[in-house]
């Protein structure tokens, strides 16, 4: 009677194990699984960080190219205002000579 009890005792055990065993099994595929879901979302951030490095390095040329742009408009229109001073300071010069000589020749003839 005790080698039944013996055999039925060693039976259920064996299925705890082969139970414990398929677990074991499930739990091991499921990790599997999650670490290559893992991977293709390292993979998928990898692709979105290169992605926008590459528009962040495109908007930094675009403003560097502005800016330079910019800083040669402003050049250009220093140098067309100090010309248009000088052009207007030599002509103050010009016609109050002009006037002084007119007036002279009028004192003259009166």
């Amino acid at each position: 009677m005790e080698e039944k009890s013996d055999h039925k005792l060693i039976q259920a055990h064996e299925k705890l194990l082969r139970d414990h065993e398929k677990r074991l099994g499930r739990v091991e595929h499921e990790m599997l699984q999650m670490h290559k879901e893992f991977l293709q979302g390292l993979d998928r951030v990898d692709q979105s960080n290169k992605y926008l490095r590459e528009q962040n390095n495109d908007i930094l040329g675009a403003i560097i190219k502005r800016n330079e742009t910019e800083e040669q408009h402003k050049h250009q229109l220093q140098l067309i205002s100090r010309k248009n001073m000088w052009q207007l300071i030599i002509g103050i010069s010009s016609t109050t000579g002009l006037l002084y000589i007119i007036l002279q020749q009028l004192f003259k003839i009166l």
